[in-house]
C-alpha cells in the first residue's frame, strides 16, 4: 500500500479533484471566511426547510 496521503493531496482526494493544482483554493481560506460559513449553519436539531421549486424553474427542468 501506498504513502496516505497528506496537505493538499488529502484535498484532493477528499473533493475529487483531477488535479492538485485546483485544490489550491481551499488551502487559501481564512479565518474570515471559516466563521461566515459557520454562521450560515443551522443550530443542531432544528430542521432545514425543504427546498420547493417554482413553477419556473419545473418548466425549465422540463425543457432539458
Amino acid at each position: 500500500m501506498g504513502a496516505k496521503p497528506s496537505g493538499r493531496r488529502l484535498t484532493r482526494a477528499w473533493l475529487g479533484h483531477e488535479s492538485i493544482d485546483t485544490t489550491h483554493i481551499y488551502m487559501e481560506s481564512n479565518l474570515a471566511h471559516k466563521e461566515e460559513a459557520l454562521g450560515r449553519l443551522q443550530p443542531a436539531g432544528q430542521r432545514t426547510p425543504r427546498f420547493h421549486a417554482t413553477d419556473k424553474v419545473m418548466a425549465f427542468l422540463e425543457t432539458l
